[in-house]
């Protein structure tokens, strides 16, 4: 029978793991913004499981063993391979939410770096996450120097194009564009880090996408970067569908056409405007 100080751990076990499902559930999304989630997401979840006590430092991660060793009774003539938990002896519960905290802390360290410049770019284009407030000043500092580095970087690239084979069409002027036109900022990089952040429930790819103009070096940069997947699961759904479409059954699907329905199964929710749904 669980005893009443397993209970407790539990309880307490739930309210840390419930981070973790969260950001599983959220960075595994594919209709929104994740890639600049991770690093915000991860520093969040490594503030919560940050350990009581200071014996996370000189930690060897690969010399830690399971946060729950302590509390199997193991038979000494038992091989490796046998060992068993004996669920009648109630678990020494002392100091194990600590110990389970730590091995989960180093445990990120050691898997994420998520303070390194080029790790925080993706939020700092993130206008939901462009002030940093999870990294110190001088991780900001570093990642606002690799903006503007890469900044520069395309600007040259645009000053000195490369000659084109064919000529581009110029786009047919208006009187009104006066009126419409977004002035282009001098410098994109210091006006854009001088805005203010948005909520979070606003959308990153409209806000670039509405001010493309304005910014049009660090927009072009933030569709790069923000369109990249903070997870392989959008992809993992796409293989099932297309094992789900293609099937003994149905093998001599011509490959336009399988294209063509999986294309479909994926984008059907961007085409609400021209289908709308029957009013009832």
């Amino acid at each position: 029978m669980i005893t009443e100080d397993e209970w407790l751990l539990i309880h307490d076990l739930k309210e840390i793991l419930f981070y973790f499902a969260e950001a599983t559930n959220y960075l595994g999304g594919s209709k929104y913004c994740t890639y600049s989630s991770i690093n915000p997401t991860i520093a969040v979840i490594m503030m919560n499981v940050l350990p009581s006590t200071s014996s996370v430092i000189n930690f060897n991660l690969d010399e830690a063993g399971d946060a729950f060793d302590e509390a199997l009774e193991i038979d000494e003539n038992q091989s490796e391979s046998q060992e068993k938990i004996n669920i009648n002896v109630p678990v020494n519960t002392y100091g194990l939410f600590d110990l389970i905290k730590k091995n989960l802390y180093i445990a990120l360290i050691h898997y994420f770096n998520p303070t390194s410049p080029e790790a925080l770019l993706a939020a700092l284009l993130d206008p939901r996450f462009k002030k940093l407030k999870f990294a110190t000043q001088e991780q900001k500092k570093d990642a606002e120097d690799e903006l503007h580095e890469r900044y520069n970087t395309i600007k040259l690239v645009q000053l000195n194009p490369l000659p084109s084979a064919s000529p581009q069409q110029r786009k047919k002027r208006s009187l009104f564009d006066a009126f419409t036109k977004q002035t282009v900022a001098e410098n994109e990089v210091i006006e854009y880090l001088e805005l203010e952040e948005i909520p979070f429930e606003k959308d990153p790819y409209a806000w670039w996408n509405e001010r493309k103009e304005k910014f049009p070096i660090i927009s072009q940069l933030a569709r790069k970067i923000l369109g990249i997947r903070a997870a392989s699961t959008p992809s993992e759904r796409l293989f099932s569908d297309a094992g789900n479409l293609l099937t003994t059954k149905r093998s001599i699907i011509k490959p336009e056409l399988f294209d063509r329905v999986i294309f479909l199964k994926r984008n059907s929710h961007n085409f609400i405007n021209i289908h709308p749904p029957a009013d009832i």
